[in-house]
């Protein structure tokens, strides 16, 4: 299954949004399992030509599997902590809109 990527950042004042982005050069490392040392591929975010985020796509059999940002945007976006779960379903293509 071809699997996407994509990030967003919201920056909020007063517990409201005020300014949502659609994010690139952020890079995540995608894992087999929550616990596995090494990843198994890794993916950066970037622009396409209509300015939404977007990554390269990376093949995966379908599967629980895990990401975890290794390179966030800068600038005032807090950076995602720790991995974070996604399940690839069968015959699917898919996008991971991430943080």
């Amino acid at each position: 299954v071809d699997v996407t990527f994509s990030k967003k950042g919201a920056v909020r004042q007063n517990g409201e949004t005020i300014v949502v982005e659609e994010l690139a050069d952020v890079e995540l490392a995608i894992y087999a399992s929550q616990d596995a040392e090494a990843p198994i591929a890794t993916v950066k975010t970037y622009l396409d030509g209509t300015g939404i985020s977007t990554s390269d796509p990376i093949e995966l059999l379908p599967g629980t599997y895990y990401y975890e940002e290794v390179t966030g945007p800068g600038g005032d976006y807090q950076e995602l902590d720790g991995r974070h779960a996604f399940t690839v379903e069968r015959n699917r293509s898919e996008e991971r809109r991430v943080g």
